[in-house]
């Protein structure tokens, strides 16, 4: 019997270890930007970061510190929710609930390849200028939510910003300035958060103005535009 019991042993032993390893599930891959063509290239046409001993990252700093003061309160609140890249969370306070991936996939869709464009122009910039977070430069400065690991010049938060900002004012110009002005809180945020610097901020703004600028010339773009403009106002009932 015991010689029994180990071969059974011994032969489940054999058929668990001959199983295939589970094959891990990767996220898919992100969609294609629109502005491949265009040759931008972030590190080229931004200024360099502050110096780490300059007058600029100074006046940074105050400014991050003077924005501690905002812990606890709605402004901080604010700038947690806005820890999120979804455009629907973002500009919702201004467009209201029909404003969703489901009432509008074709702006979701136009959203998600324009941020990988995004991703394209500030990720080799983040390394390039290799500029500590503000925690990392002052230990006693607390953020709003967890530290991110990548570095601070210039700001993807604020990049994504102020291209939906730019986007959905174009879509619905009856609400230009409120959606303009939610752009730039939301850039704000990152400061409040003391993720950012205020010229990180500054910078992610301009790559976002590029990005759209740059997008506005590919065909692909006007076309996936056009529908989502169409989509969305519909949605929105106007």
């Amino acid at each position: 019997m015991r010689l029994l019991l180990a071969a059974i042993l011994s032969l489940t032993a054999i058929t668990a270890s001959a199983q295939p390893a589970a094959t891990p599930v990767l996220p898919p891959p992100p969609p294609p930007g629109y502005i491949p063509g265009a040759h931008l290239d972030a590190t080229l046409f931004l200024s360099p970061a502050p110096l780490a001993e300059g007058t600029v990252q100074a006046a940074d700093m105050s400014e991050v510190k003077a924005a501690q003061a905002f812990k606890g309160s709605a402004r901080w609140i604010q700038a947690q929710s806005d820890d999120d890249l979804s455009p629907f969370t973002a500009f919702a306070p201004v467009l209201g609930p029909a404003f969703s991936r489901a009432a509008a996939p074709r702006t979701g869709a136009l959203f998600d390849r324009l941020f990988t464009d995004v991703t394209s122009l500030t990720a080799p910039a983040k390394i390039k200028f290799n500029r500590p977070r503000p925690p990392l430069v002052d230990p006693t400065i607390e953020t709003c939510k967890p530290l991110e690991i990548t570095k601070s010049y210039p700001s993807g938060h604020a990049t994504r910003g102020w291209l939906m900002a730019l986007v959905l004012s174009e879509m619905v110009p009856e609400k230009a300035n409120a959606l303009l002005a939610r752009g730039r809180d939301y850039g704000d945020s990152r400061v409040i958060c003391a993720e950012h610097f205020p010229s990180d901020v500054q910078a992610g703004r301009l790559i976002g103005a590029a990005v759209f600028a740059a997008a506005k010339a590919d065909p692909a773009f006007e076309r996936d535009f056009r529908a989502a403009r169409t989509e969305l106002r519909a949605a929105l009932k106007l």
